[in-house]
């Protein structure tokens, strides 16, 4: 097939970064207290988001713009195979 042959054509570390699946929409909230470990909390009460850029981007979209102040508070951003 054409879709065969091109990704063929690709480097080898491509095709092993994009073999299988590759879902990347995620998004989680991490809340962090002294006894427990709260996940799936909303981006303001959290104190880690995990997220994926299709995640983040669509999460922003999906707002007005004045829902999207809690990106004001990132202190370490870590991006992986940009």
């Amino acid at each position: 097939s054409k879709a065969g042959r091109a990704l063929a054509a690709k480097p080898a570390d491509f095709r092993a970064l994009f073999q299988g699946n590759q879902d990347d929409h995620f998004r989680l909230g991490v809340k962090i207290t002294r006894s427990s470990l709260r996940l799936f909390t909303d981006f303001f009460g959290s104190d880690i988001i995990i997220s994926s850029p299709l995640g983040m981007v669509t999460r922003l979209e999906a707002g007005d713009g004045k829902d999207c102040d809690f990106l004001s508070s990132i202190e370490m951003v870590v991006v992986d195979f940009a």
